[in-house]
């Protein structure tokens, strides 16, 4: 038995590492079912779903939804599977929805988003003065690592890509949109 906690049905099957060994098992003939608690542990998503269902078809496998009771070999499972599922994927776009909202709230209130900056003060204030000087990001990593300075979430060595995403986070200025001419 393979199980995949802790992953979204929102993933797709196929960026799931346990869900594609498991499809693997199947489509070789070691398995005879897919088994999911929740049709939603399976795929929010309709497309992906009708895929499984076909290659389910295919490759004469079951798949099977204990809660509902569902048993994709038979037409009424099928169905019943099939409608399940258009309603996880309308619950995961309720979600979406409900979190853009709330985030787009709190972010006109100020509140800050996103992870907080773990990367020590001194250490951001060198990157920026060194960045607005001139110095490129490879430069400014190569030298971090030279000076032993250690990275927030205790990575081997500073890259360049860390250190833009550091000067800009803190450098960030919004152009205006243009929309065309007027």
């Amino acid at each position: 038995m393979l199980a995949d906690e802790g992953v979204s049905g929102a993933v797709p099957p196929e960026s799931r590492k346990r869900f594609k060994a498991a499809l693997a098992l199947l489509e070789a003939g070691e398995a005879e079912a897919l088994i999911f608690t929740h049709v939603d542990r399976a795929s929010r998503c309709t497309v992906d779903f009708a895929r499984l269902i076909r290659l389910s078809e295919e490759h004469d496998w079951r798949l099977i939804v204990t809660e509902m009771g569902i048993d994709t070999r038979t037409p009424t499972g099928k169905a019943m599977a099939h409608i399940a599922v258009v309603f996880a994927e309308l619950e995961r776009d309720f979600i979406r929805s409900r979190t853009r909202e709330a985030l787009a709230v709190r972010k006109d209130q100020g509140g800050v988003l996103g992870r907080p900056r773990s990367t020590p003060e001194d250490v951001v204030a060198r990157v920026v003065r060194e960045r607005t000087e001139g110095k490129t990001a490879y430069g400014i990593a190569r030298d971090l690592n030279k000076d032993a300075v250690p990275t927030a979430r205790n990575a081997r060595s500073w890259s360049q890509s860390t250190v833009t995403l550091t000067t800009s986070s803190c450098l960030r200025v919004r152009a205006p949109r243009v929309l065309g001419k007027l």
